[in-house]
Order: C-alpha cells, then structure tokens, then sequence
C-alpha cells in the first residue's frame, strides 16, 4: 500500500522548527516530529570534523571562515579562533568541548564558557571526557614533550603518547600508551608499568582492579595481565578481559602457528586465528580460524565457539562473529561456493550473494535475528529466511526494546528512510551516523538527518 502523508501541525519553537506528520500504512501509524538542529554547508567544513553525541541528538563540527576556525554546536556557530581541536561531547550527551588557541594562547572550553590556560603550549592533541561528564582530560605538547592533563592536573611528560590508547575510567583516573627513550609503557593512574620495545593499548576491567594489553620485547610478544607476563611467543595481539578482570583471552602465534589462549591454557593450534569475540563476563568466546588445506576445495575456515568447530566454509568473514545479548547464541557470516550465508548457532540460512556487514543483530530477548541480504543487486532485511521490500542498500538494522519491531534504514536511490516492519518512512538526503536509529521506548525512536542543507532531529512515535 502506497504511504499516505496527512501534515498535522506546524509549531515554531526557539530552539528550531518542528514539523509534525502522520504516517498510516500496513497497520501502522507513525507520528514524525522534525527538529531543526542546524544549517549546514559542507564546504565550509573543517576535515572530519562532524561528530553526534551519544544518543544522537546532537551535533558538532569545525567551521573555516576567513581564516580563523569555530565550533558550531547544534546549529550555533561559538567565538573563531585561530585554531580549535575538534569537539567533543560527554557520554551523557550534555556537555561539550574542545580546545582553542589564538595566537600563543590556549583555551579549554566546555560548553561555551572559556578557561585560559596558563602554560606554554605548543599543541593541544585531543580532549576527552571523564564518563560522568564532570572533568576533562588532555595532552598537551610542549616543546616536544607529550603530557595527560586531568582535570587541571597535569602527568608526566614523554616523548610520545599515543591519542588514540587515552582511557578514562568511570572513577576518574587515565590509562594510556606512552614512551620514553625509545621505550613504551602503559601508564595508569599516574602509575608506569614496565617497559617495552612496544605496547597496545590498556584495557581496564569495571572494578579497575585489573589492567591487560600486549606488549613486545626483543622480538618476543606477551600478554601482560595485572602486571605478570604471558609465555612468550612471536606475536600477541587482541588481548581481552572480563568486566570483572577474572578472565582473559588472547590471540598467540608461535611457531608459525596461531591459537587462543584462555585463562593461561593454549588452544588447538591453527594456520590462522582471527576475530576474537568475548563476552564480558568472560564465560563465553568465538572465533574464526583456518586450518591446513585438506581437499581440493579448499574449505579450511571453522568458527569456533565456546570450544565447539562448526565449518567448513571458504571463509568466515572477520569482524562478523557475535553473541546474542545473554551469551547463549553466535552468529557470524560464511562463505561457500561465492555464496555468503549467516550461520547463528550451527546452522545455515539462506544463501545470498552478499550479507550486509554491521546488520546482523540479535534481538534484546535472545529469541530474533535480522540481517540484510543481497539478491540480484537489490538488498533486503531478513528474519527468519523471510524477507521484507527490496532497496539499493540497507545501512542498519534495529530491534525494538521489547523485541517486536524491526527497524532500519534503506537507501532508494538516492534518498534514505527509515522502515518499520515494512512501514516506509520518509525520504531524506542522508539518515546521519551510518543510518543509527536510537528507541528511546518501545513505541518510539528517534534518528538525525540531512534534508536541504539542513540536519534535523527526527523524533518518532507509532502504534
């Protein structure tokens, strides 16, 4: 049935414009409340700059005008100045910050109110939150030398610390990778650990009482947990840990050989190991592994879960292994004969020419999976082998909180909407956030959007 588009009302608030529809088809009444967040105009767009706040209501980006450099924050261009790093917003989503120099001088501003700081400093790298979204850290270059600045108190300095290893934890300390005289350590909490010819990045258990990363030493990698070293062997890579730091698992190569080691003990050994899933009670984990040619058809690819093999496949793509929400079902996507398949608990499904990567999603009570699909070059949303109306593209799936909705966004032509349960939305430029659609309820959600130069926050209802 075609949509039926009835306009309700249109109400002019300060904070932007809402548009209100009513959507009726298939039995489902949708009620779309459009928000104007900001006029945009990506030429004047400083690199990647654009970024959304965590639950997708919000949004920030660097503005080049004459020379000088602004924040504009939901919509609202702030003071130019020389240079600023990009913003950032605070877990919760309600503040904002950044860093800002004009001329020698830097500023750190969060939420609109300037602090001037007081050192001499060359660069401000990157600023990040604390998870309570009270205090702020930062590194800072001075002369050549890299500090953690938080919450006013400033570290040590290195020659190096890596921005991207930079952890808050939700007390308030830091963990990051650093180094000094060509050595590298983790520090956390102001604390060095031992050095190395090279270290990953911290990972931090939730009492932050554990602390695991891989490290490397004359040629030789380990698993560092809480401080003590693994065997060594000739690689280490995607060290984990559980949420209670009672449990850890890594990917090992030794010998030319790759295996799992869990707990201390050594899995089988492969020809390759990949995609390390674990779930964060650290009871349960996955991953891909290819075995030594047997037959001429060379399907040598396993998933392995909870130490069960189930194959053989051509391939099982890396990075599609997954858990349902109680650790109780895995899913992944294989390949055979060119044909790709999703394999959730042992068993097969349809065969397509391609599963869309990143749509694979369990349902919050365990019971559905949906995925897209691809068939003679259209694409569609599937559960259970049964699927919904062919698009160009779909770019995520979503379940509702209570399980009984499936929503995701489509790309026709080249517009974008959301669906729901086969009840087409509107048409948009661009749904924002590689197609993120947030419920706040199981009756509603909520998704950003690019319509006429114009990103929208687009609030919906149905029943």
């Amino acid at each position: 049935m075609p949509l039926k588009l009835r306009l309700i009302s249109i109400t002019l608030f300060i904070t932007g414009l809402f548009i209100t529809n009513q959507i009726n088809a298939q039995g489902l009444v949708r009620k779309v409340n459009e928000k104007l967040i900001a006029k945009f105009e990506a030429a004047d767009l400083v690199d990647n700059s654009f970024g959304f706040s965590k639950n997708h209501k919000r949004v920030a980006y660097t503005q080049r005008e004459a020379g000088k450099k602004a924040a504009v924050i939901d919509g609202v261009k702030e003071r130019m100045y020389d240079n600023i790093t990009f913003p950032v917003f605070s877990i919760d989503s309600r503040h904002v910050a950044y860093a800002a120099r004009n001329g020698s001088k830097w500023f750190i501003i969060v939420d609109g109110r300037e602090t001037a700081l007081t050192d001499t400093i060359i660069d401000i790298v990157i600023v990040l939150f604390s998870p309570d979204g009270k205090s702020i850290a930062y590194i800072e270059n001075e002369n050549g030398k890299f500090s953690v600045v938080n919450n006013g108190i400033k570290g040590k300095s290195y020659d190096s610390i890596d921005e991207n290893s930079l952890l808050f934890t939700q007390s308030g300390k830091v963990a990051y990778s650093a180094s000094r005289s060509k050595k590298h350590f983790i520090v956390f909490s102001g604390y060095e650990e031992s050095e190395y010819d090279q270290v990953g990045f911290p990972v931090i258990s939730s009492d932050e009482q554990h602390i695991a990363y891989w490290a490397v030493r004359n040629g030789h990698g380990y698993a560092v947990i809480d401080k003590q070293e693994s065997k060594p062997y000739d690689e280490v890579k995607s060290v984990a840990i559980s949420a209670d730091g009672k449990h850890y698992a890594f990917q090992a190569t030794l010998n030319g050989k790759q295996m799992v080691v869990y707990d201390g003990n050594e899995g089988e050994k492969y020809e390759v190991v990949h995609s390390l899933c674990f779930t964060a009670d650290g009871l349960h984990l996955a991953y891909g592994v290819e075995v030594a040619a047997k037959d001429k058809e060379g399907f040598t690819h396993y998933l392995v879960a909870d130490g069960n093999k189930m194959g053989a496949y051509e391939t099982v793509v890396e990075g599609s292994i997954q858990f349902s929400p109680d650790a109780s079902r895995v899913a992944c996507k294989v390949e055979r004969h060119d044909e790709f398949i999703l394999m959730v608990d042992g068993k097969e499904g349809k065969h397509f020419s391609d599963l869309v990567q990143g749509t694979i999603v369990f349902s919050p009570d365990n019971l559905r999976i949906a995925y897209a699909g691809e068939e003679d070059t259209k694409r569609k949303v599937y559960e259970d082998n049964v699927g919904g109306d062919a698009f160009d593209n779909i770019l995520s799936v979503v379940f509702s909180p209570d399980s009984k909705r499936i929503a995701y966004v489509a790309k026709s032509g080249d517009k974008e909407l959301v669906v729901v349960d086969g009840n087409k939305g509107r048409m948009y430029d661009a749904i924002l956030g590689n197609g993120e659609i947030v419920f706040d309820s199981p009756g509603a959600f909520h998704y950003l959007c690019m319509k006429n130069k114009n990103i929208y926050l687009v609030e919906e209802s149905f029943h």
